[in-house]
C-alpha cells in the first residue's frame, strides 16, 4: 500500500498551523507573548527540511517546508519588528 497521501495531509496540516498565529498577530498587532529564539530555530529547520527536500526532490517536503518557511519568516520579522518598536519608544521615554 502507498502511503504517499500522508506526507501531503501531514504537510497540509504543519503548514496551515502557522496561520492562526499569524491571524492573531494582524488582529492583536503584538507579539509580545512570543519567544523570538523559537521562531529562529523555525525557520533555519524549517530551511533545512526545505533544502532537504530539494535534495530528494520529494515534492511535498518541498513545497510544505518553503511554505512553512515563509510563514514562519513572517512571524520572526513581525517579532522584530515589535522588538525593534519597543526600544525605540524606550529611548523616547528616557
Amino acid at each position: 500500500m502507498d502511503f504517499t497521501f500522508l506526507s501531503y495531509i501531514a504537510a497540509f496540516l504543519t503548514t496551515s498551523s502557522t496561520l492562526p498565529q499569524i491571524f492573531k498577530i494582524l488582529k492583536t498587532k503584538g507579539t509580545g507573548d512570543l519567544s523570538m529564539n523559537t521562531y529562529i530555530a523555525m525557520v533555519v529547520g524549517i530551511g533545512c527540511w526545505a533544502a532537504y527536500g530539494f535534495y530528494k526532490m520529494d515534492f511535498a517536503l518541498i513545497i510544505a517546508n518553503v511554505i512553512t518557511f515563509v510563514f514562519n519568516a513572517i512571524i520572526l520579522g513581525f517579532i522584530i519588528r515589535d522588538r525593534i518598536k519597543r526600544k525605540q519608544e524606550a529611548k523616547v521615554l528616557q
